[in-house]
């Protein structure tokens, strides 16, 4: 047992000599020092243990307890103690991996192909019905006398951090069944998270206009502005102005069950285990980011292009149209409680260390809601400047850019009176 035990110790401190001190690592080091020395405690707290199960699972007679006596230990026991040592490993191994396979199965309902992702249907929680649109069942043939509203746009659309009833597209279809009784409105939310004006425009042609809209409000900015950069974790190369370098929400979704055969057993250990290290390199690895100004936006043309041609093909078939400015927190002066909310530039934004500073991200968004705004005038499509309509205080955000239940009233009521003083409702 002596060489054994030496031999473990010393395979030890070779490991942990090899996470902290390699300057190059390939594997063995790449994490940093902290997660590093997490990992040498971690085997340091496991060792003691490991190595009196083995005393036990090989040919020790005795078995030395807390309180110092002796124990004699025959065959039978030992093989019950090794039998009983490895359930124990393997059973909470096991549960772990198909509860992973299952998350697994379930990321990848919500894969797309070409959009990247989509809402799972009938997902109750976010009162997603059969054809993916968060709101009310509705049949694709639009029934005589119903007026139908879509509304496009990414996750501030989408408002998945609120209830349905509270979120903005509810809260207009409400309005308006309340003020136009005698009539049938359906508003259909077909926003969604990561979706650009590039996922918007694919979404319409085919999908949406199937349903045969005789409205569609859309806005974008935020999503398209940081399509710009190239953060590691979620892009591959360089910019480019189709914004195939960024691979947004398959980054974990798809990759991590296309990995291998899904249906081999060691796969979804392998995927577990490489989230759980992922997590781990977030969370001790994370890097102090350095704020620079920002003087461009390199998907500002994408955003102009991807409008027009939306603005093209949904007024070419004689719909009504509505683009509208995006709301955001930003402004000249933030005081500490609405900088504390400010989110999108490290998460979405950080390259090589650096991301945009608040004065980048404000005169950024004020370039992309003029680039709209721009599109709506040329168009002749009517503009609502949403993002002067919510006041830019924290009590109406819960971040850079998702509204709180105040937010979501307030784009309501803005998105309401909007439409019945253009009189689009007819």
């Amino acid at each position: 047992m002596s060489f054994l035990r030496y031999f473990g110790q010393f395979c030890y401190f070779l490991l942990a000599a090899s996470l902290i001190l390699s300057s190059k690592p390939a594997f063995l080091g790449r994490w940093g020092f902290e997660l590093s020395l997490f990992v040498v405690l971690l085997l340091g707290l496991i060792y003691r243990p490991y190595m009196a199960w083995l005393r036990i699972f090989t040919r020790s007679d005795t078995v030395r307890l807390p309180n110092g006596r002796e124990v004699r230990v025959s065959t039978r026991q030992r093989v019950l103690f090794a039998s009983a040592g490895i359930a124990c490993l393997l059973i909470p191994c096991e549960i772990a991996f198909r509860v992973n396979r299952h998350n697994q199965k379930k990321a990848l309902e919500q894969f797309h192909p070409f959009l990247q992702n989509q809402n799972r249907a009938l997902d109750a929680r976010l009162h997603v019905n059969a054809h993916g649109f968060r709101g009310e069942e509705i049949e694709k043939k639009k029934p005589a006398g119903t007026f139908r509203i879509f509304v496009m746009g990414g996750s501030t659309v989408f408002c998945e951090r609120v209830p349905w009833e509270n979120s903005h597209v509810r809260l207009l279809e409400r309005r308006l069944r309340e003020a136009y009784p005698a009539r049938r409105f359906e508003v259909m939310n077909a926003g969604l998270s990561w979706y650009t004006t590039q996922h918007s425009l694919i979404n319409y042609l085919f999908k949406i206009n199937d349903f045969d809209p005789d409205l569609v409000i859309l806005w974008h900015g935020i999503n398209d502005l940081y399509r710009s950069f190239t953060p590691k974790k979620l892009t591959f190369g360089d910019y480019e102005s189709d914004y195939s370098h960024y691979y947004g929400s398959v980054s974990r979704m798809a990759f991590s069950y296309f990995r291998g055969d899904p249906t081999r057993s060691n796969v979804t250990g392998i995927a577990l285990l490489d989230r759980i290290l992922q997590v781990l390199i977030e969370r001790f690895s994370s890097e102090e980011h350095e704020e620079v100004p920002v003087k461009s936006f390199r998907s500002l043309g994408a955003f102009r292009r991807n409008l027009e041609q939306i603005a093209s093909f949904i007024r070419g078939q004689g719909r009504r149209f509505v683009l509208c400015g995006q709301p955001s927190i930003y402004k000249e002066s933030m005081n500490e409680e609405e900088k504390a909310l400010v989110v999108f530039p490290r998460n979405f934004c950080a390259q090589d260390g650096k991301i945009p500073d608040l004065a980048s991200m404000l005169a950024g968004m004020q370039s992309f809601n003029a680039t709209t705004k721009e599109v709506a005038l040329r168009k002749q499509i009517p503009y609502l400047d949403l993002d002067a309509k919510v006041p830019k205080i924290a009590a109406n955000f819960t971040d850079d850019f998702h509204y709180s239940l105040a937010g979501n009233g307030i784009v309501a009521e803005a998105l309401f009176e909007f439409l019945k003083e253009k009189k689009l409702l007819r």
